[in-house]
């Protein structure tokens, strides 16, 4: 840290943290030798965090390291991203280099004006972009990311550091904060217990000790300090901003040297130093301090309405007296508590009014939108001139900042003429921002009350909102689909039919708008299930053909999905195949869309996969991953991992299927899918004998289901949960959950979600005496099924006849119909039944090779609850496998490894980041980071650098 005198800057080294850096170094050469560190330096305020933090970046780049480094400001908490992108130089205005596509998203270019995306989505798309930018980095070369100011830093930014902590051990990744001691609220502390438990170097600055505090004195004054000056220096309490400014004030005489007079605080140190600046300077760093920690002359030259060649010399002067230090791009407060002492310096008036001619300023002079409304919001007042600049921004302040855009929107309502042309349009903009920060309970009660001022405004004036007759399209329609996306968003789907059917009642709205309106009501109706598929397929179909005449690409996509998703629970596979083949097209050609309710692709890669054309699913589920990692389809991204991972498990990729489980619990989920997850999970676990993850799990499959759950996808969650009961013994409960599971079905006309229960609630049957129950359940399959050629369906009701039956032969041919489609559980299962009936029928050689062939099976994908049971029932029957009979994969070592892990391996090894990799397999990004950590783990070892190593070693 250094600090000038008013007259004079002397240069000040850093004194007395040898240890601290000597800590930090250590740390910096792990980083560099890949196994990354994560290091926090906590302190009061002028204990010298900055410096030693800038100490310690300065050694990094020096040893060849890239540096990203940057401080949060306390005026940009309510804009996320603010502190991170502050870092890697990825502000919202950037055009260039390899953070032009993180400054894109920060603007919202995925998303066209008007949109309501949830900031969930929005966040998570950034937030993947950034892990992913690091992470190509990282490939490179060690990356140092150095954040000053922690306790200050957005929400988002503090969520993006805690998930670069937990991978930062396996890349040459140094992450290195400071942190004001007790400063920050409950997301600040949950990072730091996060970086705790990665065993992050917390140091913790202490009080410079005396031999220290006279070294930093001389360099102060640049001379030897007197002892009598050192005396006068102690009411520094070894604080090194302390000595330095009160060192400086002392030696100027501007403190009153040679008395005991010494100030009570630093702000007053501060403040009595700055009188031997100009008076011109002292008018105008107060001001530049109401801009924040950092800003540009244009800015300052903007506020104060003055040219910036005037203002050179002032700033030549404050830099020179090191109160100001340039950087490439901007000016910055040498210290916070400096900036915070010229601030304070104004009474409470006047930064209000400063604050608001700030934001007026930057926003004429065409600053980033949130950065003028951080502003406006601190001025607590907003003008006639403030509102309609707001007016006219709102969409764009919201797609960057929809908290911030939110509380001054809600200030700006209540400032707002209730009659005047602004007042619908602010309105609007509110309930969009609310729905956008994801508040849906207030984004519904803002859409309301902008309807009501809107209808106010057409019957005093004859005009909608913008001046145009209320027979044209006015803001009702926006307003309207608010109140629709916010009610779906909150499980309400009968109050989200209500509002789209008053709203296509009401009139007002364009041929478009009508027809998306139509496209909505018919998914309303698909989640509602009133009278069956029946009603929901006539409200897609006149949705599909109001879109068709409105010629709006994306009031077509939703017809065409609505009639797909519909066809599909009518069982129509093969149909809803060819509708959302077009839906898709349709979405194509609309490009970025508004919403986030799309996603034909998914219902696509889901019906491609129940009608055995599994390498067309791969495709289409890879494409859908695509198109939710740009923007479109976000709203369903939980589900894609959930369709994905049931994939995986169903043909016999159980630890691919666990890693998608990982991924979608960092996703969004909207739909509340979480639950089948949970389900997922215990299957796995449940086949795997894992009883501690099954114990983990049953409170979460116990808990009654919450409104608004996705229903329309297989029930996993009762499948996992009766495997997970059954594995504790009773299989009476087992039966009970999956029977009841199956009647839900039925009489949701849902069978094709349930029908992978019916195997496993006839193995049940035979033993507790339900036998005429579980045929009762085949024969709905059954009905369901004459005049539907849906091949995973057919394979469950023959599986489950032949296990009611006793038919060897059946289960026989079952065995062969799953191993033809690659389903080797099933068709494992399958033969483990028919060896069962072999050898009680004294088929004994028959049955080894059977129980042989299952057993090959349960052992390829470690299933040691279905081996040992298949080992007990032919035991009982006196056949035994022999002693080089099928061995479980080994826990850990090369042969641990999955096929997947091993072409995982192979790639970083080629030098691949997670995201080329992803690039590569058709897979995402946070998938390969669960396979790198589990491939890791499996080797016992810390980085990718060691795995690259051995990889090489073992090719060698």
């Amino acid at each position: 840290m250094s600090q000038g005198g008013a007259g004079q800057a002397r240069p000040v080294t850093l004194v007395g943290r040898e240890p601290e850096q000597d800590r930090l170094a250590a740390a910096a050469r792990a980083a560099r030798a890949g196994r990354g560190r994560i290091v926090l330096i906590c302190g009061e305020p002028g204990i010298g965090k900055t410096a030693l933090l800038a100490s310690l970046v300065a050694q990094a780049a020096a040893a060849g390291a890239r540096v990203a480094s940057g401080a949060a400001e306390e005026l940009e908490r309510r804009v996320p991203f603010a502190a991170i992108t502050d870092c890697l130089g990825a502000v919202a205005g950037a055009t260039g280099g390899d953070t032009a596509g993180i400054a894109a998203l920060l603007r919202g270019s995925h998303r066209p004006s008007g949109g309501a995306v949830a900031t969930a989505d929005t966040e998570f798309l950034i937030t993947e972009a950034i892990l992913g930018l690091i992470d190509g980095w990282g490939a490179a070369g060690p990356v140092v990311l150095a954040m000053d100011d922690l306790q200050w830093a957005d929400p988002a930014s503090l969520l993006v550091l805690h998930r670069l902590g937990r991978v930062a051990g396996q890349l040459p990744l140094l992450i290195a904060a400071t942190r004001r001691s007790g400063a920050g609220g409950p997301d600040v502390e949950r990072l730091v217990r996060s970086w705790a438990a990665r065993d992050a170097v917390q140091v913790s600055l202490g009080p410079l000790d005396e031999f220290s505090v006279a070294v930093l004195t001389g360099q102060a004054i640049g001379a030897q300090p007197t002892p009598g000056l050192l005396g006068l220096i102690n009411a520094a309490a070894g604080n090194p901003l302390y000595v330095i400014e009160l060192a400086r004030a002392l030696a100027s005489g501007t403190a009153g040297r040679g008395t005991a007079a010494v100030p009570e605080s630093l702000i007053t140190v501060v403040t009595r130093r700055l009188a031997g600046l100009s008076d011109r300077a002292r008018e105008i760093l107060p001001v530049s301090a109401i801009l924040g920690p950092g800003f540009t002359v244009a800015e300052l030259s903007a506020v104060l309405a003055t040219p910036p060649l005037d203002l050179i010399g002032v700033v030549q002067e404050a830099v020179a007296a090191e109160v100001l230090t340039a950087e490439a791009d901007r000016l910055v407060f040498r210290h916070e508590v400096i900036r915070q002492a010229l601030e304070e310096s104004l009474p409470a008036s006047a930064r209000n009014a400063l604050h608001l001619q700030a934001g007026q300023a930057l926003a004429a002079a065409g600053a980033p939108v949130e950065r003028a409304a951080q502003h406006l919001l601190a001025g607590m007042t907003l003008d006639a001139r403030a509102l309609a600049w707001l007016a006219g921004s709102a969409d764009r302040l919201s797609a960057r900042a929809p908290a911030l855009a939110a509380d001054l929107l809600r200030r700006a309502v209540d400032t707002a003429d209730p009659a005047g042309e602004q007042a619908v349009p602010l309105r609007l903009a509110l309930a969009g921002a609310l729905l956008r920060e994801g508040r849906f309970a207030e984004a519904e009660a803002a859409a309301s009350a902008g309807l009501a001022a809107s209808e106010g405004l057409a019957a005093r004036t004859g005009q909608g909102a913008d001046g145009e007759p209320v027979t044209g399209a006015d803001p009702g329609g926006r307003l309207r689909w608010v109140l629709v996306q916010a009610s779906l968003n909150q499980g309400h789907a009968p109050a989200a039919l209500r509002q789209a059917q008053q709203a296509l009642d009401g009139g007002g709205l364009s041929r478009a708008e009508r027809a998306r309106f139509h496209g909505l009501a018919a998914q309303c109706l698909h989640v509602l299930s009133p009278g069956g598929p029946g009603p929901a397929m006539r409200a897609a179909e006149g949705a599909r053909a109001e879109g068709m005449a409105s010629g709006d690409p994306v009031a077509i996509a939703y017809g065409l999905q609505a009639v797909a998703g519909a066809s599909r629970w009518m069982g129509r596979f093969s149909r809803a195949v060819d509708l959302a083949s077009q839906a898709v097209a349709a979405l194509e050609r609309a490009g970025p869309i508004a919403d986030s309710q799309l996603d034909p692709q998914l219902i696509l890669a889901n019906c491609l996969f129940d009608l055995d054309r599994d390498a067309e699913a791969r495709e289409a589920y890879a494409a859908d991953l695509r198109l939710a990692e740009r923007g479109t389809g976000t709203f369903f991204l939980c589900l894609h991992h959930l369709s994905v991972a049931r994939m995986c498990f169903l043909t016999g990729r159980w630890d691919d299927a666990l890693s998608e489980i990982s991924s979608a619990r960092e996703a969004p989920d909207h739909l509340g899918v979480g639950v089948h997850l949970d389900g997922m999970a215990a299957l796995v676990a449940a086949h795997r004998q894992d009883r501690d993850q099954l114990a983990a799990l049953r409170p979460a499959l116990e808990a009654p289901l919450a409104s608004g759950t996705v229903r329309h996808t297989i029930d996993d969650r009762s499948w996992g949960r009766a495997l997970a009961v059954l594995a504790d013994g009773d299989r009476d409960a087992a039966f009970g959950v999956l029977a009841r599971a199956w009647q839900e079905c039925v009489a949701g006309n849902r069978e094709y979600c349930g029908h992978y229960l019916l195997p496993d609630l006839a193995a049940l049957a035979v033993p507790l005496g339900e036998a005429a129950a579980a045929r009762q359940a085949v024969a709905a399959l059954d009905r369901y099924l004459a005049d539907r050629d849906i091949p995973s369906l057919h394979r469950s009701a023959r599986f489950a006849t032949a296990i009611l039956d006793g038919d060897p032969g059946a289960l026989l041919g079952a065995a062969a119909a799953y191993a033809a489609a690659g389903r080797p559980l099933l068709e494992s299962q399958a033969r483990e039944h028919a060896a069962d009936l072999l050898a009680a029928a004294g088929r004994s050689g028959e049955a080894r090779v059977q129980l042989n062939a299952a057993q090959d099976c349960y052992a390829r994908l470690d299933a040691a609850w279905d081996a040992a049971r298949a080992d007990a029932r032919l035991r009982a029957h006196g056949i035994r496998r022999g002693a080089h009979g099928p061995r479980r994969r080994p826990k850990s070592g090369w042969a641990a490894l999955t096929d997947t892990e091993r072409k995982v391996a192979a790639l970083l090894a080629e030098g691949l980041s997670n995201p080329d990799i992803a690039a590569r397999m058709f897979t995402s990004r946070r998938t390969v980071q669960y396979h790198v950590s589990n491939i890791l783990a499996k080797l016992g070892l810390s980085s990718r650098v060691e795995l690259a190593t051995l990889v090489t070693r073992r090719a060698g």
